[in-house]
């Protein structure tokens, strides 16, 4: 029992984690175009993004004025890691208080890709730094945000939990 409880206590932490990474950003240019999208990773300063609109697309740290969760508005430039792990644990303690996603979380834990990818040491290790950079940069990480049921998980969490700015 105390295993099944920690296995779900570290996915919901994963969960959330990805929840915060892969939402769709509104991305001011510094020449003042406004793209929307999902940021897919960051690697040597390039952000990959994935646009409704247009497609992947990769842009320069430098060529972006600025990047928020919804309509652009002023904002600090990024969250810290300890701002990060606060909000995880609130939507922790939501979530595991939500039966329709403790049952979806259950469902999840049950598919053998997704125990593959959760057993890799490296991706447990990015995902416990609070890194959104390390975890999306993890190979792992695009193989579970392409797991359909990862999907669907998060689809379903997006309904559920805007998250507060």
């Amino acid at each position: 029992m105390i295993k099944k409880i920690l296995s779900l206590t570290i996915f919901t932490l994963l969960i959330t984690s990805l929840s915060l990474a892969a939402e769709i950003k509104t991305i001011q240019l510094k020449d003042g175009s406004i793209i929307k999208g999902k940021i897919t990773s960051l690697s040597e300063g390039i952000y990959t993004i994935y646009s409704e609109h247009f497609g992947k697309i990769s842009l320069k740290e430098e060529e972006i004025q600025q990047i928020s969760s919804g309509n652009i508005t002023p904002q600090p430039k990024t969250l810290q890691k300890e701002e990060i792990k606060d909000y995880t644990q609130k939507m922790q303690a939501q979530m595991m208080a939500d039966p329709e996603v403790l049952q979806e979380m259950q469902r999840l834990a049950e598919d053998e890709n997704i125990q593959k990818i959760l057993a890799d040491p490296s991706f447990m290790n990015a995902v416990f730094s609070y890194d959104p950079e390390a975890i999306m940069n993890n190979e792992a990480t695009q193989q579970l945000m392409e797991n359909p049921k990862m999907q669907q998980m998060m689809e379903l969490l997006g309904k559920k939990y805007q998250p507060t700015e």
